[in-house]
């Protein structure tokens, strides 16, 4: 985007771009398998939920001027006594696609959730804090290896959960194919994982590839 751009969009808006973003504190990005469908979404902490409101409905208010027009409709829902907005496309259905064409997005007190698909979110607001992967021991001690818990970012990739999600899914003649020529380079694979921490005036970035 060049100057005029930001400035027209800024302007249409209502503030500057800068404002828009400042209430988040924390973001993590997340993908997955549940055993059925694909997931993904963001996950945005904040201090600042109102302003959170203000500004996401200010982009939602700029949204519906042209999705109107466009077949796009906004709704509400409940999910775990938090409202839920969908925002679906004019798709009568995925066309293929392994999830729901839709995006929603939640507020509560101290985050906002936005998805892909119809379960993301609802499987965000209703999961118990002792089932997240902040709760996993596999997950804390690769994590704790590779730099301290108190970080300025974490990466994470599950190789064994990925290989789970991907191989019942493959065609017949591919699955052939997969065990008899990839499958026994990457059963070994366990997870990958990368710490950025702020040491004085050093970021320092540790990954560890861990194998079996």
């Amino acid at each position: 985007f060049n100057r005029q751009t930001i400035a027209d969009v800024e302007a249409a808006l209502g503030g500057d771009l800068e404002a828009f973003v400042s209430w988040i504190d924390d973001a993590a990005l997340v993908a997955g398998w549940d055993g059925s469908q694909p997931y993904a979404g963001a996950l945005l902490t904040t201090d600042e939920p109102d302003a959170a409101r203000q500004r996401i409905g200010q982009l939602r208010a700029l949204a519906e001027l042209g999705a109107a027009q466009a077949g796009v409709t906004f709704s509400e829902e409940e999910v775990a006594g938090v409202e839920v907005v969908p925002v679906r496309s004019p798709m009568d259905d995925a066309g293929g696609l392994p999830l729901e064409p839709v995006v929603q997005y939640a507020i509560d007190e101290r985050r906002v959730v936005v998805g892909v698909g119809d379960q993301f979110v609802r499987r965000v607001l209703e999961l118990d804090t002792g089932a997240s992967l902040a709760a996993s021991d596999r997950y804390r001690a690769a994590r704790d290896a590779a730099g301290p818990a108190s970080n300025r970012g974490v990466a994470w990739l599950d190789l064994v959960a990925l290989r789970a999600a991907i191989e019942p899914n493959l065609p017949p003649d591919v699955r052939a194919m997969y065990d008899q020529f990839v499958a026994a380079w990457v059963e070994p694979l366990d997870y990958l994982v990368g710490v950025t921490s702020q040491q004085g005036d050093v970021s320092v970035a540790v990954s560890h590839f861990r194998v079996r």
